[in-house]
């Protein structure tokens, strides 16, 4: 049994989510892949719509997804949004022996040793790492090299990990960011390639962004 998490504000949630999301529950044969809403995030500006708002739109969007399910703790709390205290959540539900894997994009990558007990993340999952348009490899001289001293470039070495190593992988760019998509919506742009019919039809709805 194994669990990836891919975290992020959702705000909107779009169509380069749901791609990532499922491409990485194939590409790592996980049995369970969850998508964690941020509640107050510590290295970006805090999201525009409120988290009723966001976590109805991530429901709505994985109805059509039954691969998909929710983390919700990180809305549940007043108090900032740290990977770690997620993790560490997870890792205690669900044991030592499970194979846990948190996915991230590569532009998150670069500010990772400005986290909350950063170098602690690989004691409780592996990392994925997932290259992203216009993003590039970090160059702190410390993050990288611990990021090659952990690095595992062996998928089928991975899979049998519970925690411990760094993984990177490729897919399909998807140059879609919810910044643009906010930004479409309030100068009265149509959003329709970027997010599902029903996301559209929910942001309408509730007049939100514009």
């Amino acid at each position: 049994m194994s669990l990836a998490l891919l975290g992020g504000t959702f705000d909107p949630i779009h169509l380069g989510h749901i791609g990532i999301a499922k491409y990485l529950s194939e590409h790592l044969k996980v049995n369970e892949f969850r998508l964690v809403p941020c509640g107050r995030p510590c290295h970006k500006k805090p999201p525009v719509v409120s988290n009723q708002h966001r976590l109805t739109m991530l429901k709505i969007a994985i109805k059509q997804h039954p691969e998909l399910a929710l983390q919700t703790n990180e809305l549940d709390t007043h108090a900032p949004s740290y990977t770690i205290n997620t993790l560490r959540l997870i890792r205690a539900q669900i044991g030592s022996k499970r194979s846990l894997f948190m996915c991230m994009g590569m532009d998150a990558l670069n500010t990772f040793h400005e986290w909350k007990e950063w170098k602690s993340i690989l004691d409780y999952a592996n990392i994925v790492v997932v290259g992203r348009p216009n993003s590039s490899f970090p160059e702190t001289k410390f993050l990288v090299d611990w990021i090659k001293k952990n690095k595992c470039n062996s998928l089928e070495k991975l899979l049998s990990m519970s925690f411990g190593v760094f993984y990177f992988c490729s897919s399909e760019p998807q140059d879609i960011s919810s910044s643009e998509i906010r930004r479409l919506i309030k100068q009265r742009f149509k959003i329709k390639n970027y997010v599902a019919p029903s996301i559209e039809k929910y942001i309408k709805e509730n007049n939100l962004y514009s």
